[in-house]
């Protein structure tokens, strides 16, 4: 990406994150400063309702309203930049296995414990015979 386009659109946008430049840059059909900041802008728009007044093509909102819609923003774009990223699949494969191998291994620990036993193969309590 060019980092002069880039700086032009993080000086027009305020608390922009890097995951919404990226989207937008990858949306955009023509990659200059305006069709970046439109596709920007049109990302926004969902997450500004009732948040943000408008008078013409000006937007006005607190700071931390802002900062806030920002924030969405950009785990949202974030979560659409990772959904075709071959790295999320195989996190989403390892998760789904941990789970699975979480349940198995609390499945037998239940199994140890109502045989007497506790996990690491000791009795549960001893007993002694006087």
């Amino acid at each position: 990406m060019n980092k002069e386009l880039k700086r032009e659109v993080f000086l027009q946008i305020n608390y922009l994150g890097e995951s919404e430049y990226a989207l937008a840059y990858s949306r955009a059909e023509t990659k200059d400063v305006a069709t970046i900041v439109e596709a920007i802008q049109q990302h926004r728009k969902t997450f500004e309702d009732g948040r943000v007044a408008s008078i013409g093509s000006a937007a006005f909102a607190s700071q931390e309203q802002w900062k806030a819609l920002a924030g969405e923003s950009e785990r949202s774009a974030r979560d659409l930049l990772m959904q075709s990223s071959s790295e999320l699949a195989e996190l989403d494969r390892l998760e789904k296995a941990a789970f699975e191998a979480k349940r198995l291994a609390d499945a037998k620990n239940r199994e140890l414990e109502s045989a007497g036993m506790s996990s690491r193969g000791y009795p549960n309590a001893l007993t002694r015979s006087d």
